[in-house]
């Protein structure tokens, strides 16, 4: 019997004639059925876990695209970084991200596709929370907030690099490189700047413990109501 990864793998790419298709078809899915959001696993959910909650932000949905791209045949590495802590404006209640360390943790997916290989965040945030962030941003005139980046996009055709977060190569603060997969680069004691980084799991109590599923469910909350309470309107040019 299959297991739930190979037998979605298969179920999502079932016809698809190209390695692009299957790519973009599988991109999507963790882009829009997977919505941006925390579970009390936090980066350590494993991309089981991330699909049976149904939520995930970037480090577990990170993991569960490779996964399906992997068994769907095609060969894709997760690339850690950390970045700026305000990509993060926004996603926490009442201005929380500013207690956090000021680099936190970003994992992006390298996929080889025909082979070509391309670089891609693009399913980071789901539709409805993409165009809700890049509309806040566009009314405040600024460029990182919400889990966006201003110039991001939550498209990708599978034929060229496609960030929704780290659309320029100036976020990078520290650059960790592409490893075999999350659980390795988390369980790895070398880079102390990863280790500063994932501190942000403690602040928020969002680490496996007994406050982790009503603190996951607080982020939830207030990323629905940035979901509901803003037009796309002014956003449909972006996506």
């Amino acid at each position: 019997m299959a297991r739930p990864i190979e037998a979605l793998a298969a179920q999502l790419t079932s016809g698809l004639d190209s390695e692009r298709a299957v790519a973009v078809r599988i991109h999507d899915y963790v882009r829009d059925d997977i919505t941006f959001g925390f579970t009390p696993q936090h980066d350590r959910a494993t991309p089981e876990e991330t699909l049976a909650a149904g939520v995930g932000h970037t480090i577990p949905k990170t993991a569960l695209f490779i996964a399906l791209l992997r068994a769907a045949g095609l060969r894709a590495y997760p690339h850690f970084v950390t970045i700026d802590h305000e990509i993060l404006r926004g996603v926490f209640p009442n201005d929380a991200h500013r207690l956090l360390p000021w680099e936190v943790p970003h994992c992006y997916a390298e996929v080889e596709i025909e082979d070509d290989w391309w670089q891609v965040d693009s399913y980071a945030l789901d539709t409805t929370l993409w165009r809700a962030a890049v509309a806040r941003l566009a009314r405040e005139g600024d460029l990182l907030g919400y889990g966006a980046h201003g110039f991001g996009t939550c498209r990708w055709d599978g034929a060229g690099d496609a960030f929704a977060q780290l659309a320029t190569p100036d976020m990078v603060v520290e650059d960790h490189g592409a490893w075999e997969s999350a659980k390795a680069f988390l369980g790895s004691r070398a880079a102390s700047a990863r280790d500063r980084a994932l501190a942000w799991e403690t602040l928020f109590s969002l680490e496996t413990g007994p406050f982790a599923a009503a603190a996951a469910a607080r982020v939830n909350a207030h990323l629905d109501r940035l979901r509901n309470g803003v037009s796309a309107v002014a956003t449909i040019g972006q996506v």
